[in-house]
């Protein structure tokens, strides 16, 4: 189950698009046990580097 949570907690995601100041940036970022990393990336689309 996905879940939401602010990068930064004293900025949180939800009053950032409140902002009138310009574009944003999204960041999602991912929690992938070691052992399903290459299903993760196949299904992504991503290439592992190393």
């Amino acid at each position: 189950m996905a879940k939401l949570q602010s990068l930064d907690p004293n900025t949180p995601m939800f009053a950032q698009f409140e902002e009138k100041t310009g574009p944003i940036v999204l960041a999602n970022t991912f929690v992938v046990p070691k052992e399903r990393t290459e299903a993760f990336l196949a299904r992504f689309g991503g290439r592992r580097s190393s």
